[in-house]
């Protein structure tokens, strides 16, 4: 029985497969999950920077006499129509978008609305079951009262 072990314990060979065996599962889930994360972020700047487009187009091109300010249907509208057009291109079943006006406008002579939008990330870890992750954005929207 001693040779057969010590002859096992010189023997190398195969050793970078067993090695690799136990090193692929750690290695493929860190490469999965950095993917994953990668797509989190993805989806926020893009929730981000589309939510804040539609708020300067609300404050800016809304400025002129004939236009009427918008509601915040409207502006949920516009929201969702931005968030899903090009070079954003998240999906609109995981979107969900409120819009609230202020009663109290933090800036005299203006209209106040708060546009709160969500999206739910898909998770794409192939050996995980889990739901969605959540990514939010927070936006003050102020147009000028026609009213004043």
């Amino acid at each position: 029985m001693r040779p057969l072990f010590t002859r096992f314990a010189t023997d190398h060979r195969g050793a970078a497969a067993v090695e690799f065996a136990l090193a692929a599962p750690i290695l493929l889930g860190l490469f999965f999950a950095v993917l994953q994360f990668g797509l989190v972020l993805q989806s926020r700047g893009a929730l981000r920077s589309a939510v804040a487009d539609v708020a300067r187009n609300a404050s800016v091109e809304f400025l002129n006499a004939s236009a009427a300010p918008l509601s915040g249907d409207q502006i949920a509208g516009l929201v969702r129509s931005r968030v899903t057009a090009s070079p954003y291109l998240l999906k609109g079943d995981n979107l969900n978008v409120t819009v609230t006006p202020e009663a109290v406008a933090a800036i005299p002579g203006t209209i106040e609305f708060n546009v709160v939008a969500r999206y739910d990330v898909p998770i794409s870890l192939p050996f995980l079951n889990v739901g969605a992750m959540a990514v939010s954005v927070d936006q003050h929207i102020f147009m000028d009262d026609p009213t004043v």
